[in-house]
């Protein structure tokens, strides 16, 4: 494709997400993954350079993919908390401390997007142990529901590890 055809194509893309005024979590994730590919196969991607050595230097953006990944898991808050700290647990002993639960209000698609965007220059070891946490999250209660596991894919596509 030319850059005229792709940024006709996303703008396409984006009319079509934008067509009944709302951006749902499937159509971000899905214009998240196929932008990301098209820019890598068009050498349009940036490299990824690795500036985050460790998951201390990512709290918040851990934090909100959890949170967010934990949200998704129920309506009920106790199976919030629970699936928030299963993942929590696994990435505490890498960050120092303990993880910080997001309320849903800082957890929008724009704060998975601008953490996904960060946790994405991890070196590989932060990287699996980022992956790991949101996997032990999903599975927490037992039930990965269809939401919980775009999003997992969404952050396992971010850290070049898809599933």
């Amino acid at each position: 494709m030319e850059q005229e055809e792709y940024e006709q194509f996303l703008a396409l893309m984006n009319a079509l997400i934008e067509s009944d005024r709302q951006v749902d979590l499937f159509e971000f994730m899905l214009q998240r993954i196929v932008r990301r590919h098209l820019d890598i196969h068009l050498n349009r991607h940036k490299a990824s350079e690795d500036r985050y050595k460790s998951a201390a230097l990512l709290v918040d953006e851990i934090a909100v993919l959890l949170s967010s990944l934990a949200g998704l898991s129920s309506e009920d808050p106790s199976s919030v908390d629970y699936a928030f700290a299963t993942g929590a647990a696994e990435i505490e002993p890498f960050i120092g401390g303990k993880l910080p639960f997001k309320q849903a209000s800082v957890c929008g698609l724009q704060h998975i997007d601008a953490a996904l965007g960060r946790v994405e220059h991890a070196i590989a070891p932060v990287k699996k142990i980022i992956l790991q946490a949101c996997g032990k999250a999903v599975v927490a209660d037992g039930i990965i529901a269809p939401q919980e596991a775009e999003l997992l894919r969404a952050v396992a596509d971010a850290l070049d590890c898809p599933v």
